[in-house]
């Protein structure tokens, strides 16, 4: 037996040494995938967002302080900050028959993303929509 017990300890550490080499893998991997999510999610949620925003804005007494207001309330419910809204025509009233809701979210550490606001920082996800109003 004692041919067995000489190649294992020449194996010693080699396992460290695997790991050391696997485990950077496998957590950006996992980072990464979080990462990715969150930013599904922030999609996702602009989205709904839009959709309020789209529903408040198709009303005739409906004005920007009102759709801004419903938009940053659905998106504070997920705790995203500093988005920023914008209209064509910025300031639309009930004569306007058309008009279009734009939004732009940071992608940066005060909305939650740690990762993708270093690999790529000043990036934004951007959600545009066109509202056409009925005709009274």
């Amino acid at each position: 037996m004692q041919f067995m017990q000489e190649p294992l300890a020449n194996r010693r550490g080699a396992t460290a040494v695997e790991f050391a080499i696997v485990a950077p893998i496998i957590f950006a991997l996992f980072f990464s995938a979080i990462e990715v999510s969150g930013l599904m999610l922030a999609e996702g949620s602009l989205n709904s967002a839009m959709l309020v925003g789209m529903r408040e804005a198709s009303l005739t007494d409906s004005t920007p302080t009102k759709v801004r207001k419903a938009i940053r309330k659905e998106l504070k419910k997920l705790g995203y900050s500093n988005i920023s809204i914008g209209f064509t025509p910025s300031n639309f009233g009930p004569d306007d028959r058309e008009l279009q809701i734009s939004m732009q979210l940071p992608i940066d550490a005060s909305n939650g993303f740690f990762g993708s606001s270093l690999v790529t920082p000043n990036a934004r996800i951007t959600k545009s929509i066109q509202v056409v109003r009925e005709s009274n």
